[in-house]
């Protein structure tokens, strides 16, 4: 969950995000790297990170918008 209407759910098995809004239950998908796992919202409310753990990559997603900004190769395996 994140602030107060809205929810981030990785879907490891399709490489996407789902972020949900709480106020009308409306889905939206948002591509990631392959195998995405853990969600990371930053306390200025404008930013996502999500993990992808079969791409070693983690994706930066704009939480006004809800679209992705960036995705960055990581050097090592995100850990669990």
């Amino acid at each position: 969950m994140y602030g107060d209407s809205k929810a981030y759910v990785s879907n490891t098995g399709s490489d996407t995000v789902s972020i949900i809004d709480i106020n009308n239950m409306n889905v939206t998908d948002i591509d990631t790297g392959i195998g995405p796992e853990s969600i990371l919202p930053v306390s200025n409310k404008r930013t996502v990170y999500v993990t992808n753990r079969g791409s070693d990559t983690v994706s930066v997603i704009d939480s006004r918008s809800d679209t992705w900004l960036r995705i960055s190769k990581l050097e090592k395996i995100p850990e669990r």
